[in-house]
């Protein structure tokens, strides 16, 4: 999109929707072409089709084996969906985006890099829900977190101590 706008600065510019409104049509087609080009090669002729119930069977058979999504796929499934809605919703064309309210320096792979590094900041697990808020307000509170990271520091300092002058006293 910023090599079009570089070429042709005269031009709206190329934003998702826009890009959706033309592609759309084009790989429902492409879709449509291939599923019957796959059908003619590979379906039987002449043997009676497939069975629609056990191939039903096989379908749920599977899907159970493969059990409930988990915490870390349900995080991935979210971070894609909200990108695709901020990809979809940051310039239109038709309305506003939010992408205005960063005069134009949001773009597409700002979107994209932010979702990614999101990734990185969510836990593994779900986390205790009053944990986790005790560890964030004390991650925003400088001077708790330096008051008990300097208590940690100097409760360390202290057994490391007290551990040297042990092995002195034994090695006398």
């Amino acid at each position: 999109a910023g090599g079009i706008t570089a070429l042709f600065p005269e031009s709206p510019g190329l934003s998702f929707a826009t890009w959706l409104v033309f592609a759309a049509p084009m790989a429902l087609t492409c879709l449509l072409v291939i599923w019957w080009a796959i059908s003619a090669t590979y379906l039987p002729r002449g043997r009676p089709p497939y069975d629609p119930a056990a191939t039903l069977f096989l379908i749920q058979s599977q899907r159970r084996q493969l059990g409930q999504i988990s915490y870390r796929e349900m995080c991935v499934l979210a971070d894609f969906v909200l990108l695709a809605v901020l990809w979809i919703t940051r310039s239109p064309g038709f309305v506003p985006g939010w992408g205005e309210l960063f005069d134009g320096y949001a773009t597409d792979a700002t979107t994209a890099v932010f979702m990614a590094t999101l990734l990185f900041a969510i836990p593994a697990r779900p986390p205790y829900l009053l944990a986790y808020l005790y560890r964030v307000a004390s991650l925003s509170c400088g001077r708790a977190s330096t008051a008990e990271g300097g208590s940690t520091a100097r409760a360390g300092a202290e057994a490391a101590q007290f551990h040297a002058s042990s092995e002195i006293e034994m090695s006398s």
